[in-house]
């Protein structure tokens, strides 16, 4: 008599998926990090821009510099360059929540539009976008 039940009880657990277990998931709300401001200054055939981050610094995963050379202001941001780059980079300082990069022979344009891009360490979480801001000579 005791074969029948236990042959239920496997059967029920395997279709219900007793003890299934699941990969967690970021909290997006405790795990973000967004742009909270961005500025940018030529100087010479250098860039020296400011980005302001807000959220989880923890989770910081690198930056994404998109730049637009001599582009149309009003058309829509199609960048020409994109570079890369890591919070240990030495291009790169930290000062509490901003961080400032200065990146040389990028071969800037007369007018130059950039927008910068953080991405999280969580790949699920999308990464936070800065405005696009222009620079001129």
């Amino acid at each position: 008599m005791r074969m029948p039940a236990l042959f239920v009880a496997i059967s029920v657990c395997l279709v219900l998926g007793c003890g299934k277990k699941e990969w967690p998931k970021p909290i997006a709300q405790e795990e973000q990090v967004f742009v909270d401001g961005l500025e940018a200054q030529r100087m010479g055939d250098c860039l020296l821009v400011a980005v302001k981050v807000g959220g989880n610094l923890a989770n910081v995963e690198f930056f994404r510099l998109e730049l637009e050379n001599d582009g149309c202001p009003t058309c829509p941001f199609q960048p020409t360059l994109v570079r890369q780059i890591s919070p240990f980079d030495s291009g790169l300082r930290r000062q509490e929540n901003s961080y400032l990069l200065h990146l040389c022979g990028l071969a800037l344009g007369a007018q130059v539009r950039l927008r910068v891009g953080v991405d999280n360490t969580f790949a699920t979480l999308p990464p936070a976008l800065s405005t696009v801001i222009s620079v001129g000579p």
